[in-house]
C-alpha cells in the first residue's frame, strides 16, 4: 500500500481502518515490504480488543506512566508547541514542504504522533530498558 491521501481528514480511528483496507491490494509477491497499513491495522486492533481508541491507549500506557509532556497524537499539537517542518531534498536544495493534516489522519498507529526529542529519548529508553514490556516481549 502506498500512501493514499483522504479528500477530507479523517475524524476517528475506525475511518482510518477503514480508509486503509479500502485501500489495501495484494500484489501476491510473497516477499516482505514495509507498509503503514500494518500498523494502522494494528491499532485498530487495539482498538477493538481495548475498547478504547489507539490514542486512549498510548496515553494510559505510554504518555501518563513516562511522564511524557511533549507527545502529541497530530491534531492535538497546542499551538505554543514547536510546529515541525519537513523537507525534502531537490534539485541539491532542502524545499520546504507542508504538512498534509488529511494524511496524517490516516495514519492512525505509523506516523501520526508528535514528540520531542527528550520525550521520544525518554520513551526508546525505558522501552529498551524493560520499564513498559518485558524483556521477553522487547
Amino acid at each position: 500500500m502506498g500512501e493514499p491521501v483522504p479528500a477530507q481528514a479523517l475524524t476517528d480511528d475506525q475511518q482510518a481502518v477503514a480508509f486503509t483496507l479500502n485501500h489495501l491490494t495484494s500484489t501476491n509477491q510473497h516477499h516482505w515490504s514495509y507498509s503503514n497499513a500494518n500498523f494502522t491495522l494494528l491499532a485498530g486492533i487495539v482498538d477493538q480488543l481495548t475498547g478504547q481508541s489507539f490514542s486512549a491507549n498510548v496515553q494510559a500506557d505510554i504518555l501518563k506512566p513516562l511522564n511524557l509532556q511533549h507527545t502529541f497524537v497530530y491534531n492535538q499539537v497546542p499551538a505554543t508547541a514547536v510546529h515541525p517542518l519537513p523537507y525534502t531534498f531537490s534539485n541539491g536544495a532542502s524545499v520546504p514542504r507542508s504538512i498534509s493534516t488529511n494524511l496524517l489522519s490516516s495514519e492512525l498507529g505509523c506516523g501520526n504522533l508528535y514528540a520531542s526529542v527528550g520525550d521520544f529519548y525518554t520513551f526508546i529508553h525505558n522501552l529498551v530498558d524493560g520499564q513498559l514490556v518485558t524483556p521477553t516481549g522487547f
